[in-house]
């Protein structure tokens, strides 16, 4: 059970961590586009 627990929370991690570059790369993306 705590092997499972671990994988879940390094999952989360993973998660949470593609989430952030994903709105790294949005807000790369909007301020590419604002600059001309």
């Amino acid at each position: 059970a705590a092997d499972i627990l671990e994988v879940r929370q390094k999952r989360r991690i993973y998660d949470i961590t593609n989430v952030l570059e994903g709105i790294g790369l949005i807000e790369k993306k909007s301020k590419n586009s604002i600059q001309w």
